[in-house]
């Protein structure tokens, strides 16, 4: 009598290599819908975990999935409203009593006044009205004044370091300054550190008769590196009104469109 085949052994298939498991556990979480489901994945899994919590998934996640518009802030709060997808989370935000809209009662001591300049993403821009002490701008004192960028939920602030003396020396102390601008600005793609904070840029604007000088703070940038200045000579070809002795700033009111700054050339 034959005796019974003999069962075949399988063989065991190599387990992927990490690396190679991470990549496809990324191109599946980077199709999740919100950072809630994000959240839950997170929590499944020491590994879901490590991949979901790389800077570089954070980045690429927070790039593919906008977060919700919860307010517009024009120097009033001003919440989302039904039929707003983002209006239940928006009036939740409103009955929390521990948030501050007005961020004055988190700012730092400054014996003067603090008052509201921009906001984007979640954070606003305040700048004093005396110069710092210790500032390096004498002649202008708005290059001097101090500037603190806090996060409105978070309740954190940061205090920018003052313009260095020797960028602050791109602008001709003997003239004068027409306007000074202030604004929030987001980072460049080449500044992105392996923080999972994403990183911001204030700008300040300086315009005199003849020159244009744009002041760049980068929260990625260490040290004496995070003040930059930018220069451009001789801008009174774009004048028209020459002859008036006050002349009115060249550019005018600041535009924001598909990640780009623009301004409107007085007179235009």
């Amino acid at each position: 009598m034959a005796s019974p085949p003999r069962p075949t052994k399988r063989l065991a298939r190599a387990p992927a290599p990490a690396a190679e498991s991470d990549d496809i556990l990324r191109q599946i979480f980077i199709l999740l819908n919100s950072p809630a489901d994000l959240a839950r994945a997170c929590a499944a899994s020491p590994a879901f975990c490590r991949v979901i919590t790389d800077p570089h998934f954070l980045r690429r996640f927070r790039a593919l999935h906008s977060p919700p518009l919860l307010s517009i802030l024009k120097h009033v709060f001003h919440p989302a409203e039904p039929p707003h997808p983002s209006a239940s989370a928006a009036r939740k935000l409103v009955n929390d009593s521990a948030i501050d809209f007005s961020c004055k009662s988190f700012l730092p001591y400054y014996p003067g006044t603090w008052y509201l300049r921009d906001s984007r993403d979640g954070r606003i821009l305040f700048s004093g009205n005396r110069r710092h002490q210790g500032s390096s701008c004498e002649s202008h004192s708005d290059l001097g004044r101090p500037l603190a960028v806090r996060h409105s939920l978070h309740r954190r602030y940061l205090m920018l370091p003052a313009i260095p003396e020797e960028v602050a020396a791109l602008v001709d102390h003997g003239e004068y300054l027409k306007d000074y601008m202030t604004f929030l600005a987001p980072p460049a793609e080449e500044e992105e550190d392996g923080s999972t904070t994403p990183s911001f840029r204030v700008m300040c604007m300086a315009q005199s008769a003849t020159k244009l000088v744009l002041f760049v703070f980068s929260s990625s940038q260490a040290g004496g590196r995070q003040w930059c200045g930018i220069n451009y000579d001789d801008i009174s070809g774009l004048r028209h009104d020459t002859e008036d002795y006050y002349p009115r700033p060249v550019l005018l009111r600041r535009c924001y469109v598909h990640g780009r700054f623009y301004w409107p050339i007085y007179p235009g």
